[in-house]
């Protein structure tokens, strides 16, 4: 019997690596009746790739699988539109889980089959039914449905990261997870109070080893919402983490810290390790912002961990998001004041995306929330703030100049009631350059590898030049010193 073909895409962002595609392929094949039905591949395709180089690469496919983020969706739905026909396609991720309705809803997914969850065992199931031809158009029920994973393991994620560094030429960046769900309720998430399931130790530990030793690896992106929620757990994690990192090729291990999880166990175990860092979600240091997102952030306790963090001797990052309902120019320049008054190294600035599925979507109207109505739904205006792109090309231009600490240094030294207000009148000093007013910026995750052309020391000495300019201008000329 002739197999039919049927492939698991993912899209990823530039030189990262998907494992979920090829744990999804294991599952499936662990039923004697799919495995004896089709012939699966599973595959990485990039962003960036165009519609006609990922057409070609799926026309010779049945069935066509696509793992749908919020960074992908308008790819897949343009891709989907394109390939439809006598193909079956079949629809899952995070995406389909949290806005099943809405994606329905589109033109381009008429007819797909949708997988919520987990998708392990609910995937396994629908290809059981299309041998059977007894589809129904969705599969799955919660979104811990089928998430426990099955190993990987070491012998094939070598394979397939060594094929990707033959094709692409770089090594790759890969995204882990320890966890699924999160117990905190944001209203800007769709992934706020759903059940937080921690994934068997043997998997996890096993794992790490694994991609740890892996040769091919940079950057080990790891996308718990809050990995040391669980201390003792946390505490066993870093203590792998530790031990087989210190040989790793792997540069960076990335995650997000939560201040509230924070002792002195798990700061003693991140100060050994100088690959881990990581940045802390502020998202706002306004009480008022705050209870209309239900983050609820005791600041005083906030800079108590963040001073515990601090003797790990690792940069300070803090996620802020730009566009809050009830954030005005004021309190969002309160809030990078107050990251800057805890010692922030970098800052990583999002604008609002009213994701559907969230608390700020359905309230939307009400909260004078204007929006793009295509993927990621990013914030086109706000009633609380009526200066919403300018504080967005301020946020650009600090998060820029926060990455040279010859420029930082020397902004500090400047007297200032608050801290942001020199960074803010040396960016409008900046910006009377046309030549820097006219560049092209945003906060959109799309356009954050152009931000990083900057991040040179050509740039640098340019910032100096202008910054030696603006010292002037603020506190006169400099006095030369005796005998100077």
């Amino acid at each position: 019997m002739v197999k039919v073909r049927l492939v698991i895409a993912s899209f990823n962002l530039e030189n990262y690596l998907s494992q979920a595609v090829h744990i999804l392929k294991k599952y499936a094949l662990q039923e004697a009746l799919v495995e004896s039905h089709f012939a699966i591949d599973a595959i990485d395709l990039k962003i960036s790739d165009s519609d006609s180089s990922v057409l070609s690469k799926l026309s010779k496919y049945q069935v066509v699988c696509f793992s749908v983020y919020l960074w992908n969706s308008e790819k897949i739905a343009s891709i989907v539109g394109k390939l439809k026909g006598s193909r079956t396609i079949v629809l899952g991720g995070p995406e389909i889980t949290n806005n099943l309705e809405y994606y329905k809803g589109l033109k381009a997914f008429t007819g797909c089959i949708f997988i919520t969850g987990g998708g392990g065992e609910a995937f396994a199931e629908a290809l059981s039914d299309l041998v059977a031809g007894k589809t129904r158009d969705v599969y799955g029920s919660s979104p811990v449905d089928g998430a426990l994973p099955v190993v990987y393991g070491s012998a094939d994620f070598l394979r397939h990261s060594a094929a990707h560094v033959r094709s692409r030429g770089e090594k790759v960046k890969l995204i882990f997870s320890t966890s699924t769900g999160c117990v905190y309720r944001c209203a800007y998430c769709t992934w706020g109070g759903k059940k937080l399931v921690f994934f068997p130790d043997k998997y996890v530990h096993g794992e790490l080893r694994s991609l740890l030793r892996n040769p091919h690896i940079s950057l080990l992106y790891i996308a718990d919402s809050d990995m040391c929620m669980n201390k003792a757990r946390a505490v066993s994690i870093l203590r792998t983490l530790n031990r087989y990192s210190r040989r790793s090729a792997a540069e960076f291990i990335y995650m997000e810290f939560n201040p509230a999880s924070l002792n002195e166990d798990v700061v003693e175990l991140l100060e050994r390790n100088d690959k881990i860092i990581g940045s802390f979600g502020l998202q706002t240091s306004d009480q008022g912002v705050m209870r209309g997102i239900s983050r609820h952030v005791d600041l005083e306790k906030y800079r108590r961990s963040i001073s515990l963090f601090r003797k790990t001797g690792k940069p300070l990052c803090f996620d802020i998001i730009l566009g809050l309902p009830g954030d005005t120019t004021e309190t969002f320049l309160g809030t990078l004041d107050f990251a800057l008054s805890l010692g922030a190294s970098y800052l990583n600035i999002f604008p609002l995306y009213v994701l559907p599925g969230s608390e700020l979507h359905r309230r939307a109207r009400e909260l004078g929330l204007r929006y793009s109505p295509e993927p990621p739904y990013k914030l086109r205006s706000s009633a609380s703030m009526s200066s919403l792109k300018d504080m967005e090309k301020i946020s650009v231009w600090l998060q820029i100049i926060l990455c040279f600490e010859s420029v930082t240094k020397e902004l500090n030294s400047i007297p200032a009631r608050r801290r942001i207000d020199v960074y803010v009148k040396f960016i409008r000093f900046l910006l009377r350059d046309r030549s820097l007013a006219s560049l092209r910026m945003s906060l959109d995750y799309r356009d954050q590898t152009d931000i990083s052309r900057f991040y040179t020391a050509k740039f640098e000495s340019r910032l100096l030049k202008k910054l030696e300019k603006f010292s002037v201008s603020m506190l006169g000329p400099r006095v030369p010193s005796p005998g100077g």
